[in-house]
């Protein structure tokens, strides 16, 4: 996008860079007076390799910056001092102090208990949780174009119908639309057996999952009181690595089963389906003392200490082995799975993994995993095969697209890809025309985003009506720097709510596909229409 931008408005600019290449080309890079950060707020993290060498760049070439996004803050307002630490001085003088927090504890005394920083200083504004301080620095930095902002100072009013609108350039109107909730209910019975995916929410399948010890995720726990003595260096450093990323590891693992559960009932018989057969590929290597296998998501990978956002995510094995088929679902299988997936990555030494001797563990391991496994066993079992006309989510989705609006545009978006395959599936077998599917794994998603919103991305000749798509089914690869405006309608299957909005000449409605009221501020967030 950045790039047809450059080239279409003949900006004088040399190089779009990605965060992920960012350790890779930013240092050779001359020096460039401006450096524009798109999605800011990704480095909120100023510990993150990413983030260090943007901030190296920006220190050691004297380079004006502008950071946009429309989510400045996240979960504290350290996220804001971070992202000014990109190109601010902490210790520089503001000519503005934190008075909020200097009234409550008094001049002396913050002095006292922040040596060497000085009060009018944005290190001195990241010691204060009161938003009327933040509000004050913020006020230097920020060039804040909200919705309500444009209206209220931009925008002009229709005296016939009351609505604002933009004059363009070529005097077309462009109004605002408006926007109004609504509901469409579907069926869903966790008592009822022909409700299966209501049944998988039931506090008997919470139980479950709540008493899993999770042994992969906490291997620092059985590791023994004295290694061996010829342990090499790497293996220490590994089991350092494991022993840091500590309890979280066990709590993100059960979080995202239940997201996965929120998104489908297939993506989390799936997710239950790989978490068994990496149980018993853990219990291959240690029964045959063979290394274990140690992937990102058994490190440290959560470490917020050590990764930026866009360094890589947890991995939980999304997009890999598929569903065996039902009559396969038994130990005999797994094992004999396992066993191979084991010789795969053994023979490939797959740089996603890395290998650890299994003599540094409590012999206790073993019989945690296999415990593990039987009790994500049942679940498959009481679950069963979930055939897509019992899955009431999925058939209020295609009776929306098929039924109430056949020729509008969809956009859903999904964040697990497993979620992302199994609905554009299901679209493509109830005879939904026009369907795609963008995932990580995607040779070109721009292309695809091309496709659906063609009219938004000055592509109409390339992708006329004949080869447009009309629903696009996507994870977050395409949640950021692409043109989707031709959508008629955005939904996001993975809150608890299956949320839709409608935008249709002068209205946008959101659609909350769930019995429960909608949570209007969460969503609409979700959906970056918090304006």
């Amino acid at each position: 996008m950045w790039e047809d931008y450059a080239h279409r408005f003949r900006l004088r600019a040399h190089k779009v860079m990605s965060q992920s290449v960012v350790l890779r080309q930013l240092e050779d890079l001359p020096r460039y007076r401006l450096v524009i950060i798109d999605e800011s707020h990704n480095f909120r993290n100023r510990e993150g390799k990413i983030y260090q060498a943007i901030r190296g760049y920006l220190d050691r070439n004297d380079s004006k910056v502008i950071l946009l996004t429309a989510t400045p803050y996240n979960k504290t307002y350290l996220d804001l001092g971070s992202q000014l630490r990109l190109f601010l001085n902490e210790q520089y003088d503001l000519g503005i102090r934190p008075e909020a927090i200097l009234r409550e504890v008094g001049d002396s005394e913050f002095s006292l208990r922040n040596p060497n920083t000085p009060l009018s200083s944005l290190a001195a504004f990241e010691k204060s949780e009161h938003p009327d301080d933040w509000r004050e620095i913020m006020r230097l930095f920020l060039v804040r174009r909200t919705r309500s902002f444009i209206i209220a100072n931009y925008a002009e009013f229709d005296d016939a119908n009351g609505r604002p609108f933009l004059t363009l350039p070529n005097g077309v109107r462009m109004y605002f639309p408006t926007r109004s909730p609504h509901s469409v209910k579907f069926r869903s019975d966790p008592s009822d057996p022909a409700d299966p995916v209501a049944g998988l929410f039931s506090e008997h399948i919470v139980d479950i999952i709540d008493g899993l010890d999770l042994p992969r995720y906490g291997l620092s726990l059985y590791q023994k009181a004295k290694l061996p003595l010829d342990l090499k260096d790497s293996d220490r450093k590994l089991l350092d690595d494991l022993s840091r990323a500590g309890k979280r590891l066990k709590g993100f693992c059960r979080t995202n089963l239940f997201k996965r559960l929120e998104s489908s009932g297939h993506s989390f018989i799936l997710s239950i389906h790989r978490h068994i057969l990496r149980n018993y590929l853990f219990l291959h290597a240690l029964e045959n003392k063979l290394p274990l296998p140690i992937g990102q998501q058994d490190a440290s990978s959560l470490d917020p200490r050590y990764r930026d956002a866009g360094e890589g995510e947890l991995d939980l094995d999304d997009e890999e082995e598929p569903l065996p088929p039902f009559g396969a679902w038994d130990e005999s299988h797994y094992r004999a799975e396992a066993a191979k997936l084991y010789q795969y990555l053994s023979s490939h030494q797959s740089r996603r993994y890395r290998w650890l001797r299994t003599d540094v563990f409590k012999p206790g391991l073993p019989g945690d995993l296999l415990r593990d496994a039987e009790s994500l066993h049942r679940i498959l079992t009481e679950a069963g095969e979930i055939a897509p006309a019992q899955d009431y989510k999925l058939q209020a989705l295609i009776h929306l697209l098929g039924t109430e609006a056949p020729k509008e545009k969809f956009l859903l978006f999904s964040q697990f890809a497993d979620t992302a395959h199994y609905l554009s599936e299901q679209l493509h077998a109830a005879g939904i025309d026009g369907v795609d599917c963008v995932t990580g794994n995607s040779e070109n998603p721009a292309r695809q985003a091309w496709r659906f919103s063609p009219e938004s991305n000055d592509r109409l000749k390339e992708f006329p009506s004949s080869k447009q798509s009309r629903v696009l089914v996507a994870t977050d690869v395409l949640s950021e720097g692409q043109n989707l405006q031709d959508a008629s309608r955005v939904s996001d299957d993975d809150l608890a709510e299956l949320v839709t909005t409608l935008h249709r000449d002068d209205r946008l409605v959101v659609v909350n596909l769930h019995d429960e009221p909608m949570k209007e501020p969460r969503i609409l967030c979700s959906l970056g229409l918090a304006e």
